[in-house]
Formats: structure tokens, C-alpha cells, sequence
């Protein structure tokens, strides 16, 4: 769903606004309290996770024939290696304490979003965007 969206408004501000949401979502869950609390911050999270698609509709944007091959596999390692590292990191700061992987997660979505504003130019021109009635 977010990937059509982005197909409408562009790449860069869909992912701006998934970073947003997981950074709030991290931070309600790290706060909870109650298990409502918890479940409304994966609901937040979870609404605005969408965000691989996107990336890959901004991979495919931004690349050509000659090197899209080169760019997904990057993307796919990328996403592997953070998938192995990303348990191992948030075990080793639960010694911490149980809620300093939480907040360590929501700290790097606002790092994401800082990069996104400075580095990522939008990669979907106006006139290549789908004005169409989004389903």
C-alpha cells in the first residue's frame, strides 16, 4: 500500500513518514506501561513499516540496466547482514536494560530520518509520478 503511495507523492516523503513512525512507535513501546501501550506502538510501527518496498521502488528509480542487478543484491546483503546483527546488538544492550534496545532502535530511526533530509534526493520525477485513485 505504501509503495503505491509513493508512487503518487514520491519516494522520499513516504519514507520520511515511515522513518517518523517506527521512531514514535519505538518510543511508546520503550515507555508502555500497559499491554494496550504496547499494542498501539506495533500498530504505529506496523502502519508505517511498509518501508522495503519503497526502498526498493527508489532502488529501481535511481538505477540502471547496468547496475540494478549490483544495487539489489547490495540492498539484499544489506538487509541479511542487519537482519544476523540487529538480534545479537539488541541482546548485548538488554543487559543494559530491557528497554535500552527499544529506545536505541527508535534513536537510529531518528538518525534515518536526519540522513534522509540531508542525503536522499527524491528519485521519482513529478512527471513519472501515478496520479491515479490510490486502492
Amino acid at each position: 500500500m505504501l509503495d503505491r503511495i509513493s508512487d503518487r507523492y514520491g519516494r522520499r516523503p513516504i519514507l520520511l513518514i515511515c522513518f517518523m513512525g517506527s521512531a514514535i512507535g519505538y518510543f511508546i513501546f520503550g515507555i508502555g506501561g500497559a499491554l494496550w501501550v504496547l499494542y498501539i506502538s506495533r500498530a504505529i510501527d506496523g502502519f508505517t513499516g511498509g518501508n522495503m518496498a519503497i526502498v526498493q521502488s527508489y532502488l529501481s528509480d535511481i538505477s540502471n540496466e547496468d547496475n540494478k542487478t549490483r544495487n539489489f543484491g547490495l540492498f539484499g546483503a544489506a538487509t541479511t547482514l542487519g537482519v544476523i546483527i540487529g538480534p545479537i546488538f539488541g541482546g548485548l544492550l538488554s543487559q543494559i536494560s530491557l528497554d535500552t534496545p527499544v529506545y536505541i532502535a527508535g534513536i537510529f530511526a531518528l538518525i534515518e530520518i536526519i540522513l534522509c533530509l540531508i542525503l536522499l534526493p527524491e528519485s521519482l520525477p513529478l512527471n513519472k509520478r501515478n496520479h491515479k485513485t490510490i486502492k
